[in-house]
């Protein structure tokens, strides 16, 4: 077997990962800040979630490390999947049934 295609499909399997990590532990670590009696605080919670978000984009775009690439990954992903589950909660509190 090719040595770097093994690399190669470590890391994408490294990536996948993180990005499935932060979609765990992004929604969860947001969720003790939050609640449902001050709506506003999900709506907070949004906007920081994009701000992780680009903080994570931001991240994999300076550095090379491959290293730094997947903590800003981690760090994407939980940004996106917060704002995502967040602005879901939000849509569907203030939505009539109709």
């Amino acid at each position: 077997p090719n040595l770097e295609e093994a690399t190669v499909s470590l890391r994408l399997g490294a990536m996948y990962f993180m990005t499935g990590f932060g979609c765990l532990v992004g929604p969860i670590m947001s969720e003790r800040f939050t609640t449902m009696a001050a709506p506003k605080t999900i709506l907070i919670s949004c906007v920081y979630g994009f701000a992780v978000m680009g903080l994570g984009c931001f991240g994999m775009w300076y550095f090379d490390s491959f290293h730094c690439t997947t903590f800003f990954t981690f760090l994407r992903a939980a940004g996106s999947c917060v704002s995502w589950v967040d602005g879901l909660v939000l849509l569907q509190s203030f939505t009539d049934e109709k």
